[in-house]
């Protein structure tokens, strides 16, 4: 690990054993870890399996949106552990939000993102910002779950997620801001994968409503690692949109 990084050291050691056995998928266990001129590293099993995004279009729409309910499984598994011991990977979550939201605009300023959806970003997630920092009892995020870490492996013709890798970026707080990665890499602007996807991750379906979707694109627009412009490249007919009311309904159409 560069020692810029050495939280994602942190994080790893925490997370691994924490979830170790718990997720009903293979996870990395450590084996040893040490430094080495100030290098910190870790000694970790190999977990078996493809990236999701390597075979991404290799695979059916019946099988990608049984892939996305797995992935949702996942996700309330993760969510039901434990944060006990975990504390050193807490932050004050209404600060945290304050600040992403104060540094939103800036954050996502790309020639390649129209300037009207930039303009609209404060407003948006000012907007909204009162339900982000409303955190239920916070939980255990990977913050990470991306087609990169999801491994999967060809059963029969059907290909089922058998792995997860990375706890680098891992924290401790709101559920829904897990819910960015997979639902923007995974269901890509498509209602019955990020339907499967929230179901499966413990909502009902009186819960998949506008509210949900609008605290979603905030969540995306407030995630420290998701840029607008990733995003116009993951889902192409997000391009060229210029009202993030109608971006919000593109990326998350839950309802």
């Amino acid at each position: 690990f560069v020692p810029l990084f050495a939280s994602d050291f942190v994080a790893d050691t925490l997370v691994a054993p924490q979830v170790e056995g718990r997720l009903d998928v293979a996870t990395p266990s450590i084996l040893h870890q040490g430094e080495i001129a100030g290098w910190r590293y870790l000694v970790m099993t190999r977990v078996p399996g493809r990236p999701l995004g390597v075979i991404w279009h290799e695979i059916g729409q019946e099988n990608r949106q049984a892939i996305a309910h797995q992935a949702g499984q996942l996700i309330a598994r993760l969510h039901s552990l434990s944060v006990q011991g975990l504390e050193e990977l807490a932050v004050d979550w209404p600060a945290f939000v304050k600040q992403q939201v104060a540094t939103a605009a800036e954050r996502h300023h790309n020639g390649e993102v129209p300037q009207p959806l930039i303009a609209q970003i404060p407003a948006f997630v000012k907007s909204t910002s009162a339900q982000l920092i409303d955190c239920p009892e916070p939980v255990l995020l990977l913050a990470d779950i991306t087609t990169e870490h999801l491994l999967l492996f060809n059963d029969g013709g059907s290909w089922q997620i058998v792995g997860y890798v990375d706890f680098g970026d891992a924290f401790v707080g709101h559920p829904e801001y897990e819910l960015v990665a997979p639902g923007l890499e995974i269901a890509r602007g498509d209602a019955r994968l990020l339907r499967a996807l929230l179901l499966s991750a413990g909502y009902s379906e009186s819960e998949l409503n506008w509210a949900l979707s609008r605290r979603l694109m905030a969540f995306t627009l407030l995630h420290r690692f998701v840029k607008l412009a990733d995003i116009l490249n993951i889902v192409p007919q997000a391009r060229g949109i210029t009202d993030l009311e109608h971006l919000t309904q593109i990326l998350w159409p839950v309802c």
